[in-house]
């Protein structure tokens, strides 16, 4: 049974969430991955040894743990009568999968004989960096967790595709990842309206 929302229970100072938000809310969860610290609350720390003063430039801790808390991605009443165990996360799932077998098609020659081998040990050396940066914490409930493991995937697959067509680069997935959080923390700020500001 669910426990009653008191009158000084974080729900109450739930907000609507535009997509700016949402955009700045996964920047900061990539941030995450790439300035780590043993608790999230710490990136909000005033502590000379702690600061990371684009969490509190951002958005507030209390906001980005309720956006946190209530992201959702399938109607919950549907839990009972539906026999997919994956149903929670599972529009999120088939369009990243639709995406990849769409945007992302390996060379033929990666795929023909013994070259197979030879792809697969270097894909899983590449796939080795996505683990330098996580940015999944065991406090996320499943849903959530397979969600983030999913868009860090669209990340290192987008930095795959990036390497590809622009073979003379030596952009590291580091950069890579760094621009594109920067971006969505950054850019849309420029389309935020003055009224925003109260969200954080």
């Amino acid at each position: 049974m669910p426990r009653p929302i008191t009158k000084y229970a974080r729900s109450e100072e739930w907000k609507p969430v535009t997509v700016i938000k949402v955009k700045k809310f996964l920047g900061l969860i990539f941030v995450t991955g790439i300035v780590r610290k043993p608790k999230l609350k710490l990136h909000w720390s005033t502590r000379g040894i702690f600061q990371t003063p684009i969490f509190p430039q951002t958005m507030s801790r209390n906001r980005l743990q309720l956006i946190q808390k209530y992201l959702h991605f399938n109607d919950n009443n549907a839990e009972g009568t539906n026999e997919d165990c994956l149903y929670k996360i599972r529009t999120i799932l088939d369009t990243v999968v639709n995406n990849f077998r769409t945007n992302y098609i390996p060379d033929r020659a990666r795929l023909v004989g013994g070259v197979v081998r030879d792809f697969v040990c270097i894909t899983q050396a590449k796939l080795q960096s996505m683990a330098y940066y996580p940015f999944i914490r065991k406090t996320v409930k499943w849903p959530k967790e397979v969600f983030f493991y999913l868009i860090q995937c669209c990340l290192f697959n987008s930095y795959v595709t990036f390497s590809k067509n622009n073979p003379t680069s030596r952009k590291s997935f580091l950069d890579f990842m760094s621009d594109i959080t920067e971006n969505m923390i950054h850019t849309s700020d420029a389309v935020s309206s003055p009224s925003s500001s109260d969200e954080m």
